[in-house]
């Protein structure tokens, strides 16, 4: 799986921004800027307390993510918790945006999946695809090292998730085992 969350944004987010099947009337060309998008994952009036929050799977800069079953449905979700302060105080809103397009944009069976998001007084939250089987970097570890067939299942997997971002005309500029996050079937 693609960990399209890790590595760096680009910095210009109203000139980088190209995704296929936005049209025109979705883009005001004078501004370059969504205007009507309209999101496969909705923003819900959800609360940190409509879940049960476990271990933390990581840090960023300005976020968290942990692990998080929704109390009434049971569903397991990573869960990145954005600090609004930070983000306004580090001009970071145009990067948070821009990763909020994107993510939902994709969908690929190999790139994390954001279901949907939700915010308050002093966090924003995006709900992602959990990928309990953890980085690939720990399964190397653990093994040691991957043996021929396993490297060429993982190598065809990136190729193929990279393919299909690069004809959406995106980028991802931190590929590493770290940011490849696996199942817990292994994918």
């Amino acid at each position: 799986m693609l960990a399209m969350v890790g590595g760096e944004m680009e910095k210009d987010f109203d000139s980088k921004l190209s995704i296929q099947n936005v049209t025109d009337k979705h883009v005001d060309r004078n501004s370059n800027r969504s205007t009507n998008l309209a999101f496969r994952a909705p923003q819900e009036n959800f609360t940190i307390h409509d879940f049960e929050l476990g271990k933390i799977y990581g840090y960023g800069s300005y976020s968290k993510v942990v692990r998080a079953r929704k109390k009434d449905t049971g569903k397991l979700y990573a869960l990145k918790i954005m600090d609004k302060k930070f983000i306004t105080k580090e001009n970071k809103a145009p990067y948070v945006k821009l990763e909020r397009l994107v993510l939902d944009q994709l969908d690929h069976p190999g790139i994390i999946r954001l279901f949907f998001t939700f915010q308050d007084d002093d966090s924003l939250y995006m709900a992602l695809e959990s990928c309990e089987g953890g980085e690939l970097f720990d399964q190397i570890t653990r093994k040691g090292r991957l043996m021929e067939d396993e490297s060429r299942f993982y190598a065809a997997e990136v190729v193929e998730a990279l393919e299909y971002i690069h004809n959406l005309g995106l980028i991802h500029r931190d590929i590493k085992p770290e940011n490849l996050l696996l199942t817990s079937d292994g994918y």
